[in-house]
């Protein structure tokens, strides 16, 4: 409930923040979950608690196997723990940041012909070479979107194209 009572005074002091509460593919957290239940009525309406749901799976296409215990949670099993249907536009499939620009695309394609909200992408720095510095905020290691233009070229640009077109 704490978590809760925080979303809600974001968005009282800041209506037009984004919100989204990442999930694992299984609602398997009591926190997660319950973020999720207040966050949307039985039929999908959104109560404006948050914006989306972002499925923290980010291996391969993977996590476009756990859109359905979101976005059908009321057609699963009595006893599920999400209660209400979160509609496709509200919900971010994850993907690696080092993905190859084949999963990236295939994520992108996979994105636009289900009407899912975007991509949740594990992990991106922050370019910022406005202030003479190549990153705001950046990341060591090799699962860096911002660090991969090599291996996978202009992937996310396309991506991005992709879903947007």
């Amino acid at each position: 409930n704490n978590l809760v009572a925080f979303a809600k005074k974001l968005r009282e002091l800041n209506p037009k923040l984004y919100i989204t509460q990442p999930v694992y593919g299984y609602p398997g957290v009591v926190a997660e979950n319950t973020m999720v239940n207040e966050g949307f009525t039985k039929s999908g309406t959104s109560n404006d608690l948050i914006d989306s749901v972002g499925i923290m799976d980010y291996q391969g296409l993977s996590s476009l196997n756990y859109v359905k215990n979101y976005e059908n949670a009321t057609s699963q099993w009595q006893g599920f723990p999400i209660t209400g249907d979160v509609p496709s536009t509200q919900i971010l499939p994850g993907i690696q940041g080092q993905a190859s620009s084949g999963t990236i695309q295939q994520m992108a394609n996979d994105i636009k012909q289900r009407q899912l909200g975007g991509i949740m992408v594990w992990f991106a720095s922050v370019k910022d070479k406005t202030r003479g510095r190549d990153y705001a905020l950046s990341y060591r290691g090799t699962n860096d979107a911002s660090k991969t233009q090599s291996s996978n070229g202009g992937a996310w640009q396309q991506a991005m194209e992709t879903m947007n077109s």
